[in-house]
C-alpha cells in the first residue's frame, strides 16, 4: 500500500518515478514482452491498412482515396485495439498491488463480453475529454504530411535546407499530441478505479476520482511535462525506446500517482462530506453524481485501515 506521504508536488513526483522505475526493473522482460506484443498487434492492423490504402489508389488511380481509407483505418485499428489496451492496464495494475503479472492477464478482457463493453465504456470516458486535442492534431498531421508536404499550397520557408514551415507545423501537431496524453494522464486516476472495482459503474468510477484529485489537477500535468526529454529521445530512436522503456515507465508512473489518490481515505472522505453537505449537494445528486461512496471505498477502506 502507497503510505499517505506528506511532502511537496515535486518532491513526491521524484519519489513515485522511482518506485515506478523499481517495480519496471524487477520483472523488466515480461513488461517489455507485454507492451511489445500490444504493439505489433496495433502495428500489424496498421500495416493492413496501407496495404489496403495502397489497393484502393491503385483501383481509383486516385492518391486521396489512399489518404481517406488510411486515416479512416487508423481510427478502425485503434478501436479495435481498445481491448487489448485496457488489458495492459489491469496488466500494470497487478503490478503496482504487489502481484506478479502474466502475459495472459492482458486478453482477460475477453473472457467475457461484458468486459469488452466495459473497456469500451471507460475509453469514451477518456477519448470524450481529450477529442478537443485529438481532433486538431490529426486533422494538422494530416495536412502537414499529405498536403503541404507534396507541395500542393505552394507555400514554404527554407532556411540552411530545412524547411521551417514544415518543422514547425511538425512540432504543433507532437505538442497537440501530448496534450492529448496530458488529458489521459489527467484520467488515469478514473481508469484505475474502474480497473480494481469493476462492480462500480464507470460515470462514478471518474466522479470520485475527480473528487480525490480536486485539489491536484495540475499534478499529472506535471508529471507528465517532467517526461518530455525522454519523450523527445525516443523518438529519436524510431519508436525502439518507447516500447522498451518510455512507456513503460510513464504508465506505471501515473498509476502509481493514481494508486496513491486512491489509497487517501481520509483526504477524498473529507472532501466528499464537504461536497455532499455543501450548498450543491442537492443539485449534485439531482443530477446523478449522488451515489454511495461506501460502495467504492469501503472494502478497500476497511483494508487499508488495518494495514495501518
Amino acid at each position: 500500500m502507497i503510505q499517505k506521504i506528506e511532502m511537496g508536488r515535486g518532491a513526491r513526483r521524484r519519489v513515485f518515478k522511482k518506485s515506478a522505475r523499481q517495480l519496471l526493473y524487477s520483472d523488466w522482460i515480461t513488461q517489455i514482452l507485454a507492451f511489445i506484443l500490444v504493439g505489433a498487434v496495433y502495428a500489424g492492423l496498421l500495416q493492413f491498412g496501407n496495404v489496403l490504402g495502397a489497393l484502393f489508389m491503385y483501383l481509383t488511380g486516385n492518391d486521396n482515396v489512399y489518404r481517406i481509407v488510411l486515416a479512416s483505418y487508423i481510427t478502425f485499428a485503434l478501436i479495435l485495439t481498445v481491448p487489448l489496451f485496457y488489458g495492459l492496464v489491469i496488466f500494470e495494475v497487478k503490478a503496482i498491488q504487489g502481484e506478479r503479472p502474466r502475459i495472459s492477464d492482458i486478453f482477460d478482457v475477453f473472457s467475457d463480453f461484458g468486459n469488452v463493453m466495459f473497456s469500451y465504456t471507460v475509453f469514451l470516458h477518456v477519448f470524450l475529454r481529450a477529442v478537443v486535442f485529438l481532433v486538431p492534431a490529426a486533422a494538422l498531421w494530416i495536412f502537414t504530411d499529405f498536403y503541404y508536404y507534396e507541395g500542393i499550397f505552394g507555400f514554404g520557408f527554407s532556411f540552411m535546407g530545412l524547411d521551417c514551415i514544415y518543422f514547425i507545423l511538425k512540432l504543433c501537431v507532437l505538442v497537440l499530441f501530448y496534450l492529448v496524453i496530458t488529458v489521459v494522464a489527467d484520467k488515469m486516476t478514473g481508469v484505475y478505479i474502474s480497473v480494481i472495482r469493476e462492480d462500480v459503474d464507470v460515470r462514478d468510477c471518474f466522479f470520485v476520482a475527480n473528487v480525490c484529485m480536486k485539489h491536484d489537477k495540475g499534478e499529472m500535468l506535471s508529471v507528465i511535462l517532467s517526461f518530455a526529454p525522454l519523450f523527445a529521445l525516443s523518438m529519436m530512436t524510431a519508436g525502439f525506446l518507447f516500447v522498451m522503456y518510455t512507456l513503460p515507465y510513464m504508465l506505471i508512473t501515473l498509476l502509481v500517482f493514481a494508486k496513491y489518490y486512491y489509497d487517501r481515505q481520509q483526504y477524498a472522505s473529507d472532501k466528499l462530506k464537504k461536497l455532499l453537505f455543501s450548498e450543491d449537494a442537492n443539485a449534485d445528486l439531482n443530477s446523478g453524481n449522488g451515489i454511495d461512496f461506501n460502495t467504492v471505498f469501503g472494502t478497500d477502506t476497511d483494508k487499508n485501515n488495518n494495514e495501518e
